[in-house]
């Protein structure tokens, strides 16, 4: 689960799981905000594993007990024990040269790299494609062409726009 407030000039943004935020500046490079919660991270492993929990390997992927592939998430209660629900939180100062936040779930870098995603976004907005028709196509995209069969959601916010609105 991944959230954001832009309020201010600011915006903060709260991440639980494997979901991810980036941010991309006017001058096309991209900076990844977040980290994913998941079980082969040095600092959730071993929260895990002090708790008495066991992380095991599935098709080279870290999973808690065997199931999830993530170490923090709210509701299953089957794993209560070693999953937190709690949210790693980020703040940042928008700055001039900011553009674009992209929050997006984790399915949609099982199709397309982060500097893909970039790339995509930045060439369909110069065809003056909006925001949310972008998201629309690159996540369609994602489940047509490659069969994502994965949660793929994307949102893109425009940070220009609420830097510039907040220095009137």
């Amino acid at each position: 689960m991944l959230l954001s407030m832009v309020h201010n000039g600011r915006f903060t943004i709260a991440n639980i799981g494997d979901s991810a935020a980036m941010l991309l500046k006017q001058n096309g490079k991209m900076l990844k905000l977040t980290d994913e919660q998941t079980p082969d991270r040095d600092d959730e492993y071993n929260r895990i594993v002090r708790n008495n929990g066991l992380i095991s390997m599935k098709n080279d992927i870290a999973r808690v007990d065997g199931v999830l592939a993530v170490s923090r998430a709210i509701g299953d209660m089957q794993q209560k024990q070693n999953l937190i629900p709690e949210s790693e939180t980020y703040n940042y100062q928008i700055q001039p040269n900011d553009d674009l936040l992209i929050l997006s779930s984790d399915g949609l870098y099982l199709v397309y790299s982060e500097e893909e995603v970039s790339k995509m976004v930045y060439e369909l907005r110069k065809q003056g494609m909006p925001l949310n028709k972008i998201s629309q196509k690159i996540t369609d995209e994602a489940c047509t062409n490659y069969y994502c069969k994965d949660n793929v959601t994307m949102m893109i916010i425009d940070l220009k726009k609420h830097y510039h609105d907040f220095h009137r």
